[in-house]
Order: C-alpha cells, then structure tokens, then sequence
C-alpha cells in the first residue's frame, strides 16, 4: 500500500510540473469599461475598442450565448470556467448569478449607434463620420434610385423582342447595391459578399452593354430637336422620376470620387468614378426609356416659348 501510494504521489508531482502556469483573468481599461457600460445601456451585443477599433462582444452577446466559449473573451460572464489553466474558483457568486439569468433577444432590426448623429464606414478603424458627410449623400441618393427603378419596373410592361426595359431596371436596382458597398466598403481585402461588390461592381463591359441598349432604344424613336416635358402615362412618369435621382446621385458621386483623390486614395477614387460613369450612362437609357413609353413626346420649344410670352405682353399693354 505505501508503495503504490508512492508511485502515485510521483505521478501527481509530474502532471503538476507539466501544468501551465494559471492563468491571471488582465483587467479592463477604464476606456473599454465605459465604452462597454455604454454599449450595454444601450442594448448592443458589440461595441468598438477605442484603443484598437476592433469590435468586443459585450455581456448581453455572451448571455444571449448560453455559455463560455473558451476563448478568454474580456466581458465573459461565465467567470471564463471553459478557459485551459484558469482556475474557476475565482468565480464569485454574484457572477455565477448573472450568467444563469435569462437571456434577452437583442433586435436585429436597430442598433442605436447611429442615433447621434454618425457612423462609421465598413472596416473603418478611423473615427465616426457625420451622416450629412458627402459619402452618407450619395449612398442615401442610390438607395432612392433602387426604389424609383423598382416604381418604374412595376408600371413598365414586359417585352418580347427588342430592348426589355423592364429586365434592365430589375438588373439595375442589383447593381445599384454594388454601388453602395462601392462606396462604403473602406476595408476590401476579406472575402465577403461586401468586400467583393465593392472590388469588382463596375467595369467598362457593364458600361458597354448599358450603351448598346440606349443606342437600340433611341433608334427605335423620332429625332428629338426639342425638349422634352415629363408627363405622359404612369411608366414614362417613373423613368423620369428615376432619371432626375439618378442625375442627383451622381453629382454627389462624383463629389465622392474627387474627396478621395484629395486624399490620395487614387484606386479607391477610381472605383467610385467608375460608379459615376454608370449612373451618368444610366441616366441616358432612363431618359430614352422614358421617351419610348410615352405615347407622344410633349415637346417644349424654348424659341417659340419666349416669343409667345413677347406677344402676350404687347397685346397687354393700353393702347
């Protein structure tokens, strides 16, 4: 009997030499402890570290987890007990408490971080930009273009043969969402759906084949010498209606572009000047979609204009 106690007093002293050391749970920076106290009152799962930018879980991310990941996570409520080499005795009641509450679904539909007023663009690790900023104007402005193409597509009937105007627009309102992580996207090296629309959404072969189409559908129509008032059936209301956006948004576009070649960010600037190049181009098939799904054109003849307002004003006057 002592003898076997010995061997196994010899086996216990080796597994304890062969033990890490334990490991010692870091404190939290004053910073990180606010930025997370905020991020909780608020709700949120995740809050960016303001020394790094990288984004922590909070509390509620891991409560509404269910248990601790091992992964030595900083607001851990679950006294990291799945954590190799920490010693789980040094949970305290009041947290082994709080990790047994019930979980409360957070929304996926709002986050507040943009209620004061900003936000930030993805993979961004600089600070907030207001949301008047030039970048948050045309995002917003191509958001609108989607809806009005989608107006549009629904009034415009379909086509067999010819220029489908209808498949055009639905096709576009796609792209347009290309346009918007063009121009949101600031971190385009990972592998997402985003990082990828925003490398590769525009090229001058999509360009190309939009130009085709105008070609095809102003052939189709008179020679225009006048210009040309919006009014007309409910499909050519829409593609004006679509076509006056889309001419706002690649102003603001183009503001964009020349921002980031301010900044010398040549190649993001180029990706965003080939979205204002499209929406220049698309503007173009809008306006003669427009004029091939009004029954007439309703011209408005600027010479003859003035000259009939000459008249009104000289018959007016006393003789």
């Amino acid at each position: 009997m002592a003898a076997r106690a010995a061997r196994l007093a010899r086996t216990a002293a080796r597994t304890a030499r062969r033990q890490p050391p334990p490991i010692e749970r870091p404190p939290i920076p004053s910073e990180a402890v606010a930025a997370h106290a905020a991020a909780v009152a608020r709700g949120l799962q995740t809050y960016d570290d303001p020394a790094t930018g990288y984004t922590v879980f909070t509390e509620l991310a891991h409560r509404a987890r269910g248990g601790c990941c091992g992964r030595m996570c900083r607001h851990c409520c679950y006294g990291w007990r799945n954590v190799r080499g920490f010693s789980t005795e040094k949970t305290t009641e009041d947290v082994r408490a709080f990790a047994t509450e019930k979980p409360t679904r957070a929304s996926r539909v709002y986050t507040r971080k943009g209620d004061g007023g900003r936000a930030r663009l993805v993979g961004s690790r600089d600070a907030e930009t207001p949301k008047f900023a030039t970048v948050y104007e045309a995002v917003g402005d191509v958001d609108e273009l989607g809806v009005k193409l989608g107006i549009a597509a629904f009034h415009t009937p379909e086509v067999e043969g010819g220029v489908d105007v209808r498949s055009r627009l639905l096709k576009t309102q796609a792209l347009l969402l290309d346009a918007g992580a063009t121009l949101t996207v600031v971190d385009r090296s990972g592998d997402g759906a985003y990082a990828s629309a925003a490398r590769d959404a525009f090229d001058d072969a999509e360009i190309a084949a939009l130009e085709e189409e105008v070609d095809a559908l102003d052939a189709a129509l008179p020679p225009l010498k006048n210009f040309v008032v919006a009014t007309g059936p409910l499909a050519c209301l829409a593609l004006h209606d679509a076509r006056v956006v889309c001419r706002r948004a690649e102003r603001h576009v183009w503001r964009r572009a020349e921002e980031l070649r301010e900044e010398k960010l040549a190649d993001d600037a180029a990706r965003v000047a080939a979205v204002a190049k499209f929406l220049n181009r698309l503007s173009d098939y809008l306006f003669v979609a427009a004029r091939g799904a009004a029954a007439t054109d309703v011209v408005y003849d600027v010479s003859a204009n003035v000259r009939r307002r000459r008249r009104e004003k000289e018959d007016a006057k006393p003789e």
